[in-house]
């Protein structure tokens, strides 16, 4: 199995490191210290600019307009990055617009613990395919 390149955006630094140890512990992950960014809205989507991760792992707890738009600008940026958004809200008009907006998937924080390293297997083994 491949390393893939994790990158995180929180705006809760103790998150952002609780989270890269949880996928530093996982085999085939490492989170690239260069893409953890402890900052919502556009500047996020700026410091990602000259990064090669090939997964990000956004947390938006609460959507903010500025969240929307870091999603669209990094979307729109660097179409090769995969998109987890992670948030509170289970409302699926919300989870529709976060999608719309550029994540690849939605992952409710409640299941984080559970669901985060089988989405980012099914990442790694479509990086795997891509390259036979």
């Amino acid at each position: 199995m491949n390393t893939i390149s994790v990158g995180i955006i929180s705006s809760n630094p103790v998150l952002s490191s609780q989270l890269q140890r949880f996928i530093n512990q996982a085999d085939g992950f490492k989170v690239d210290t260069s893409c953890v960014m402890s900052l919502n809205g556009r500047g996020a989507s700026h410091a990602f600019d000259a990064n090669a991760c090939e997964v990000i792992v956004f947390v938006l707890r609460i959507p903010t307009a500025d969240d929307l738009e870091t999603l669209r600008i990094l979307r729109q940026k660097q179409p090769h990055l995969y998109i987890i958004a992670v948030s509170t809200l289970e409302a699926r008009d919300y989870q529709k617009i976060v999608l719309a907006a550029g994540a690849d998937r939605f992952l409710l924080d409640r299941n984080l613990v559970t669901d985060l390293i089988p989405m980012l297997n099914a990442v790694n083994q479509g990086c795997e395919e891509d390259q036979r």
